[in-house]
């Protein structure tokens, strides 16, 4: 179970300004999990990621792709919400490692009475998270994938020679373009 909003919220603020955050890989997973919720992340750009992740994940496997019908589509792991795969993706934990341990450690240990909660307290401390150019790379791979079907369908999927002279012309001619 994920820990509560809350503490998730408490951590990430906490992680952010000490600079732990950058430093550590557990501790960045805790902090982009949480920097990719719905309140902070625009729902568009998190859905670009994750078919992203999916499709990297698809062409990555040992198995024979048809590349006419191949799509990036989402993924799903079982027992791991889209933030904590997105969140594991980026910060490069493995995505089948288990559940994300939410217990506090370092730095975030209380020492002393636990304070009261104050709901609404972390309001206006965190800015929205910005994702750039996910929208161009997630194009730029869909049409790499099309040009590689098209070069296949052309020349022959065994035709080796063929195709890696194909690729290379159609490189020097969108060079030339550019």
């Amino acid at each position: 179970m994920r820990a509560p909003l809350n503490e998730r919220k408490y951590q990430f603020i906490k992680l952010v300004n000490s600079g732990r955050s950058l430093k550590e890989i557990k501790s960045l997973a805790k902090a982009v999990d949480t920097a990719f919720g719905s309140e902070y992340v625009n729902a568009g750009s998190l859905s670009n990621l994750a078919r992203l992740e999916g499709g990297l994940h698809t062409l990555t496997r040992n198995k024979a792709i048809n590349l006419k019908t191949f799509r990036f589509k989402q993924r799903s792991v079982a027992g791991l919400t889209r933030d904590e795969l997105i969140a594991r993706w980026v910060t490069g934990i493995q995505p089948l490692e288990g559940k994300m341990d939410w217990t506090r450690d370092g730095n975030l240990i209380r020492r002393g009475k636990k304070n009261k909660p104050r709901p609404g307290s972390s309001k206006g401390k965190v800015r929205k998270t910005s994702i750039k150019g996910e929208k161009k790379v997630l194009r730029d791979f869909e049409a790499l994938i099309g040009t590689l079907s098209q070069l296949q369908s052309q020349h022959g999927k065994n035709n080796h020679n063929a195709l890696r002279k194909a690729f290379n012309l159609k490189r020097t001619i969108s060079g030339k373009l550019s």
